[in-house]
């Protein structure tokens, strides 16, 4: 019988949305059920041309040649198709996509750390960006909307490129290699939201590909919890007075060397805001939270 209509048989071909699964691993399960009257029926069933296919497709590039690159990759498998537009009676016209065609982009070198860095006041303090698990969360204002993201390596490595994943907003200004660390500078940066940084073609000299760590964005969060609350208020109120150093630079939250008034009232600003919720902060802050 048929889950869609059980006085039916199926015969044919079934279409099922698998979008709520995105970035997930799952497992798909047939099964076929009968009941105590299906006596003498043709026991058995068949199955066949099974497929998993991408509708939401979206434009990448528009060539007039042969060919193109596609950059800003992490390492993964993607699915794409092409078509050909002619001239009609002087107007473009597009013909049939082609089959879907898969293709692999490797994983580069092993970055040995990568962080978020900000400088405040003369002094530089780091946020770990692990790259699997919960992602580590930048609390910092800084310069808003703005963050140095840096890998390091274990030899010298290159990079042909740089991108940011943002679903609230954000870009790489610039990107530079030096040694055996490479430095990822971004801008327009909205709060709360986690965010992925993926370097293209880094390369040690054995091993070339794509390198990606993700990063959570939220103001305030000095105990990195993942949501800003009286924690957070009392963390800073605590340190309040002091000069950020290595243990409490999280709650120097405007990232200016000193942790006074103007970073509890950033806190309390930000209050309420998660990683979690939808809510209205998804701009860059200004220095004092608003």
């Amino acid at each position: 019988p048929d889950a869609l209509d059980p006085t039916g048989v199926f015969s044919g071909v079934r279409m099922v949305n698998l979008s709520q699964f995105a970035g997930k691993s799952i497992k798909v399960r047939f099964r076929i059920t009968s009941d105590a009257f299906n006596v003498g029926a043709p026991a058995g069933w068949h199955i066949d041309n099974i497929a998993i296919t991408a509708s939401a497709f979206r434009n990448l590039a528009t060539v007039t040649g042969t060919s193109v690159t596609i950059s800003g990759k992490a390492a993964g498998s993607y699915c794409y198709r092409v078509r050909t537009t002619y001239q009609v009676a002087g107007t473009p016209a597009d013909g049939p996509f082609s089959n879907v065609v898969g293709t692999d982009v490797a994983a580069g070198p092993v970055p040995s750390s990568v962080v978020s860095r900000k400088d405040h006041g003369g002094n530089s303090f780091n946020i770990a960006l692990p790259l699997a698990g919960s992602p580590g969360i930048e609390c910092r204002v800084g310069n808003p909307g703005a963050h140095q993201v840096m890998f390091t390596f274990p030899t010298a490595v290159n990079a042909s490129g740089a991108s940011v994943e943002a679903p609230e907003g954000g870009n790489v200004s610039s990107f530079m290699a030096n040694g055996s660390t490479i430095i990822v500078n971004l801008d327009n940066v909205m709060n709360a939201q986690t965010l992925k940084v993926t370097l293209t073609g880094v390369s040690d000299g054995s091993v070339t590909g794509s390198v990606s760590a993700p990063m959570s964005v939220l103001a305030g969060d000095i105990t990195a919890s993942g949501d800003v609350n009286s924690s957070d208020v009392s963390q800073a109120k605590a340190s309040s007075g002091q000069a950020a150093d290595a243990v409490n630079f999280r709650a120097d939250v405007n990232a200016n060397g000193a942790i006074n008034s103007s970073d509890v009232g950033l806190v309390k600003a930000q209050s309420g805001t998660a990683l979690s919720s939808a809510t209205p902060e998804r701009r860059p802050l200004d220095r004092t939270g608003r």
